[in-house]
Parts: structure tokens; sequence; C-alpha cells
């Protein structure tokens, strides 16, 4: 059954010609996408008809910001042993007929969005399951993921297109690679990535061979670290997305980051940058636009920290900046700068 719909008038007040024709089940999936933070009225619909159940149940489980719901859905050898994993022991050893995992796919495979932040013995959940059965993607028909890498296997399935990766980790001299071992088999898994955010200790390896990551559709990059870069991170960091078509750029500078170690190196980073959005000390901030190769480069979000009485632009500023204090008594100022015009 269908149902039609006519088309709005047009700016000069006469209908167009046409009908916009929604299925029943067309109409359905709009009003579920309207609830899908709405848990309870969701569970209500899915059991109100044998029709709804299923257009239901796949929004339901949509959007999950834990692994808890999924522990009843497990194989019975798999959720008596899952409590010991976060007693730190391995469940590597813990396999069980692909038949049993019949339940647990019926639910996974509805899954559009996972936050996979705990961890089971220094591994986020989603690798556990990886571990326990490494020729299946836990979730294949995922579009973004919020993961805690550690060691051991990783896969990726090919329908994502966003990528959270963090590791809080014990500070910079304590950084292992799991993030950079993340990207590189998330470049191998989902060429076609569009976002990627990094968060908390990030300190690419130069033992990693620091080749460019093989992403084709990266358009969106996030860079947030927890603790100070070390001489070289950034440098090593823009090596790795060098080929990559990023065009929004997000950076978020800790003080006492040293990005470039070597002042004279004028190689250009981030050859497809259109905008860039970075928080860091002025003369850090003006460093990183400095070395932007990008012709397509025309806006800079600047949000500057730098403390009271002790403000300093580099002579790019263009417009009026706009100051305000934070809870520690410092100041940031924040400026958007268009550079489209410029000679």
């Amino acid at each position: 059954m269908a149902c039609a719909i006519s088309a709005p008038e047009g700016p000069d007040n006469k209908k167009t010609d046409f009908c916009d024709v929604l299925y029943v089940t067309e109409i359905l999936r709009v009003i579920l996408d309207n609830l899908i933070d709405d848990k309870r009225s969701l569970f209500r619909i899915a059991v109100s008809s044998k029709d709804f159940l299923d257009p239901a149940l796949d929004t339901l489980w949509a959007k999950m910001y834990s692994f808890d719901p999924f522990i009843p859905l497990l194989p019975e050898n798999v959720r008596q042993d899952w409590h010991r994993a976060y007693m730190l022991e391995d469940l590597s050893h813990v396999h069980c007929p692909e038949e049993e995992w019949k339940l647990f796919d019926s639910y996974a495979r509805r899954v559009r969005y996972m936050f996979c932040g705990e961890n089971t013995v220094g591994r986020s959940t989603y690798q556990q399951l990886i571990i326990m059965r490494p020729t299946s993607v836990p979730f294949p028909r995922l579009r973004a993921l919020y993961i805690a890498p550690g060691r051991g296997t990783l896969m990726f399935p090919s329908s994502l297109r966003s990528l959270a990766v963090c590791d809080l980790g014990r500070g910079p001299l304590h950084a292992l690679p799991y993030i950079e071992l993340a990207l590189r088999q998330a470049a191998d898994d989902v060429p076609l990535l569009g976002e990627l955010e990094i968060l908390g200790v990030c300190h690419p390896y130069p033992e990693g061979g620091l080749h460019p990551l093989p992403f084709q559709a990266l358009h969106t990059v996030t860079l947030s670290p927890v603790w100070y870069l070390q001489p070289g991170d950034f440098d090593n960091f823009s090596r790795l997305l060098s080929t990559a078509p990023v065009r929004f750029l997000t950076l978020r500078i800790p003080t006492f980051s040293t990005l470039f170690p070597k002042p004279e190196d004028k190689t250009p980073i981030f050859l497809n940058v259109e905008v860039l959005d970075i928080t860091a000390d002025p003369q850090v901030a003006g460093d990183v636009v400095l070395c932007f190769g990008s012709p397509h480069l025309h806006t800079v979000i600047d949000l500057c920290r730098f403390v009271r009485c002790k403000l300093r632009w580099s002579p790019m500023v263009l417009g009026q900046p706009h100051a305000s204090k934070d809870l520690c008594g410092c100041w940031s100022q924040s400026l958007v700068l268009d550079l489209r015009g410029l000679p």
C-alpha cells in the first residue's frame, strides 16, 4: 500500500505537478528513525505487531552505548566465562561452534553505531570477540565505531564510515602503538572510511615505517591527544595521512607540545584541507597554519590559549577575536579566519 503526498508550493506560490509516493514501510521507517533514542517506545512498537517487529528491532539496536545487552545473547560457554575477562583472564581459548552464535549474530547485524570503550584484559570487548571468532566480524553492518584498541587481532567491517580510536594509556612515556596498529588495520579493511577521530595518547612509532595509510575517502579527521605531543609525533601523524583526501581537520594541541622539532623543515602537510579547526597556544597555531600546503584552505577556526596579559597574534589575524576565561583563570580567544579572496 502506498500514500501519495503532494509536493509543497514553490517560491512562486505555484504547486509543482508531481507527488511523492511513500509506501507504508517507508513511513514506518521515518517514524522509527525519529524515535531512535526512545528505547521504550521502540520496544512497544516492536511488540505491537508482527509486521512492525523486525524494523522496530533494527532501530532499537541501531545505537549501542554498551556491550552489556549482548552478554545474555552470547553462547553459554562464553557467557559463563565473560565475567572472568574483567578479572584479567584471557578468553582466546574459548571457542564455540558457529551454530551457537546465531542468536548473538541475529542482533549484532542490526547495530549501526557501537561504543566499545569497555576493556577486558586490556582489550575492548569488540576486540575480545574477534579473538574468539577470528574469521567473523562481530557487527557486520556497522557505520560508526568507538573503540579502545589493545593487543591482539582487529578487524573492521567494510560498511564502516566513521571510526573513533581512544587510548588513554599511562602517559606519553609509556605509550604503546595500539592506535597506529588500529589505523593500519582500518586502512586495509575500510579504505572508504570517511571520518576518523583519534583520542588520548597518540605516538605513531617510526618503527612502523610511517608509510601513508591508503585511505581513499577520508574527508574528516580529528586529533585530540590527552597528553602533550613529543617531538616528531605530529610530523609522524601527518605523514601517515599524507595521501588521504582530508578536507576538514580538527586539532586539539595540548600545552607544552613540540610539533616541529626541525623548524627549518618546510615540507607542506595536508595538501587538501579546506577547513582547519585548531586549539593551541598562539605560536603553535601560527606555525601549523604556515606549514599547510593546501591551496584549498579557506577557513581557519582558531581557539588560542594564552595566559592573562600575554596575548600574541601572528600577522595573519583578520577580523575581531572573541576572548573568554575558563575555570582555571586562563583566557582563550576564538577567531574565524576566512582566507577566500586573499592573494
